[in-house]
């Protein structure tokens, strides 16, 4: 969701039951809504950005072909354009316009398990670069048996410690007991009738 100039709300969004990417903004009190890429099953993971001057900007990606792209719609024409078809690329993506009015998109690569960027530097043109790598997946993945087994043992020092912790203080309040009858005067009987 982004509001324009005039404060009027415009949405990209995925259509999951027709698989294709949509665009609806909100004119004259009713919603204009626009089919922007039907081909295969695309528009997942849609981000929305907007040029000073309006011109709307989705990143999104392309489940069919498994590539990120761009959709920018200029004189009541949108173009689509492949930003990065490098492998699974485009999942989880996040769109802003640079100063100078041109798109900038950060994404992720599911076949190198990194963040990436892509700037668009002309107007054909793209920068793409390797963020960071993800590896923390892989690496928490393959540590889950080890964790399993440091978190039985703290959960079995916790019970031995427990169980400690409680005969210590069963033998406090029975000493704390034997200290108040100790207490007493002597002297009393206890009668039996």
């Amino acid at each position: 969701l982004r509001l324009d100039a005039n404060g009027q709300p415009r949405i990209g969004y995925y259509d999951q039951t027709r698989g294709n990417l949509k665009y609806a903004e909100r004119r004259s009190g009713a919603w204009v809504i626009e089919n922007v890429d039907t081909t295969g099953d695309v528009g997942s993971y849609c981000s929305l950005a907007l040029h000073a001057a309006g011109k709307p900007f989705l990143s999104y990606y392309d489940a069919t072909a498994k590539n990120l792209k761009l959709a920018t719609k200029s004189g009541g024409v949108w173009t689509l354009v492949e930003v990065d078809t490098s492998g699974d690329v485009g999942q989880r993506t996040s769109i802003g316009v640079s100063p100078s009015g041109l798109p900038r998109i950060s994404y992720y690569d599911l076949t190198n398990d990194s963040q990436k960027f892509a700037e668009l530097f002309s107007l054909s043109s793209w920068n793409l670069f390797k963020v960071e790598e993800s590896a923390g997946y892989q690496s928490r993945v393959a540590a889950a048996p080890w964790r399993e087994q440091e978190y039985q043992a703290l959960s079995r020092d916790y019970a031995s410690t427990r169980d400690f912790y409680d005969s210590l203080l069963k033998r406090y309040e029975e000493a704390q007991l034997a200290e108040s009858h100790e207490g007493r005067p002597r002297g009393q009987r206890l009668r039996l009738l």
